[in-house]
């Protein structure tokens, strides 16, 4: 058995023993953290494919400490430039968002550069950073490309410092390309901003160039997603309406015309999907002008009442590829006890005996079902996402992380089982892996959420920032649960 000296002192062996512990949870550790960055060191020269694995793990759990070898890396001139632009990230984070440049001969002052620093960071509160400085600068772009680069980034993440410029734009369209225009309008559609949808409103009504139907379809699921008060019910029948007069909002083949019935079913609440007659129907199907199913699942969670909800029940057990999926996540949208309890029951019928196979679809099915249950709370929601927490096979997709994370937000401490993998507590494990989580996600912030959690049931002191954490916030809150479970003895509720 191979003895490990202090860290550092033999490259090799350093990054054998972190090829043996891949897991990120692994690391929130000075003593592992220094292993990691001194494998790193070695591996950099030899094995670009090590070196991605090493920079993954550092990219999540690292902190200042890495700024030497990130500069080690930077200085080398064989370095891939994936590899280059990873650690360029990496370092502005561990940094502080507004810290050193990457290098001594290169600082990020340019508007060109702030651009590609705010695209490059991931941790939400760098990125905040990022976008204020680039907010406070737009006067300063170059070329309208530029411009057009920085509003969509910054219009995306709902910034009222676009709002000027998008209304300008309303007014008199700049001199856009159509993929640019189609870029500036996805992002305007995800603002939750007003500017930002009645950009996309004077758009897609008054266009005579057009749209790819694509474009338009991502724009309107975007928008969805988080629509302003100014679009009511009436303005997004309005839109529909004049989109529909376009001459140009038409359907080339079946993949096309089965966003169109997205497009229509979103903007006007699935009326017409809906009421369609069993004639119309089978004709549809005789011409081959038939739906998709994942389409038609998809247009379904726009609409409500009992009948939606019979057909996404049985899309829940479609064989066609990517129908399950949809039927899920319609069902999410719809939302309400109903379409909750229907998701749930699948799981519980048909999933979690073995009935259909737990592949990618049938994980986002419990996922979906998960993620519902939480933003629809009642009293027995605990014991379903307990449920999955014991059920061994629900380890994989992070599916048992996400239901341990779901117990804690709904108060139930069972979800402090220790974790044989880890020896953490489940939640701890949970809350500092990264998961995907997205904006209203019932996810969102869930390593904040687990400190106060933790604070306010089992009276720990975690400093938690009010604010969304940076890189260095995320790390060193997560390094001090971590040293807490590992020094308190925990008692749960089975």
């Amino acid at each position: 058995m191979m003895t490990l000296g202090p860290p550092g002192a033999d490259p090799v062996s350093d990054h054998t023993w972190c090829c043996e512990h891949p897991e990120p949870w692994n690391y929130f550790d000075p003593v592992a953290e220094a292993r990691l960055l001194s494998g790193l060191s070695r591996v950099f020269r030899v094995d670009p494919v090590e070196t991605s694995w090493s920079l993954r793990i550092a990219e999540w759990a690292g902190t200042e400490a890495s700024q030497t070898v990130l500069r080690e890396i930077l200085a080398e001139n064989a370095v891939t430039p994936k590899v280059r632009l990873r650690c360029e990230r990496l370092l502005r984070a561990v940094c502080g968002g507004e810290g050193p440049s990457p290098t001594e001969e290169q600082s990020p002052g340019s508007f060109s550069e702030l651009v590609d620093v705010l695209r490059a960071v991931r941790d939400e509160g760098n990125r905040q950073d990022s976008a204020r400085v680039l907010a406070g600068q737009l006067d300063q772009a170059e070329s309208l490309q530029e411009l057009l680069l920085a509003v969509s980034e910054l219009l995306g993440m709902g910034h009222e410092a676009v709002d000027d410029i998008v209304g300008s734009w309303r007014e008199s369209p700049p001199a856009w390309s159509t993929e640019e225009e189609a870029h500036v309008l996805l992002s305007a559609s995800a603002s939750g901003r007003e500017q930002g949808f009645l950009l996309l409103e004077s758009r897609l009504m008054t266009s005579r160039r057009g749209f790819d139907v694509y474009d338009v379809y991502e724009a309107v699921r975007a928008l969805m997603r988080s629509l302003p008060p100014v679009a009511t019910k009436e303005r997004l029948r309005a839109l529909y309406d004049g989109l529909n007069s376009q001459p140009w909002w038409r359907a080339s083949d079946g993949e096309e015309a089965g966003q169109m019935a997205v497009v229509e079913s979103a903007l006007t609440g699935g009326e017409s999907l809906l009421n369609k007659s069993l004639f119309e129907v089978f004709f549809a199907y005789v011409r081959g002008s038939a739906l998709k199913g994942n389409y038609q699942q998809e247009a379904l969670g726009y609409s409500c009442g009992k009948k939606a909800l019979r057909k996404l029940k049985a899309g829940l057990q479609d064989p066609e590829l990517f129908v399950r999926r949809e039927a899920a996540r319609a069902l999410c949208r719809i939302g309400g006890e109903g379409a909750i309890q229907v998701l749930v029951a699948h799981v519980r019928e048909q999933i979690l005996p073995g009935h259909l196979a737990l592949d990618i679809e049938g994980a986002d099915v419990v996922r979906y079902a998960m993620d519902g249950t939480l933003e629809n709370h009642s009293g027995g929601d605990a014991d379903f996402l307990y449920e999955i927490f014991n059920e061994p096979s629900m380890g994989i997709h992070d599916l048992r992380q996400r239901a341990a994370l779901g117990l804690c937000f709904l108060g139930d401490n069972r979800c402090m089982a220790v974790e044989e993998s880890s020896h953490l507590p489940a939640l701890i494990q949970a809350a500092i892996s990264p998961l995907a989580s997205e904006s209203k996600d019932p996810l969102q912030g869930y390593l904040e959420r687990t400190a106060r959690w933790l604070n306010h049931t089992y009276g720990t002191t975690f400093d938690v920032p009010e604010s969304t954490p940076t890189h260095l916030e995320r790390v060193h809150l997560s390094r001090e649960m971590v040293l807490w479970a590992k020094t308190n003895r925990i008692e749960t509720t089975q």
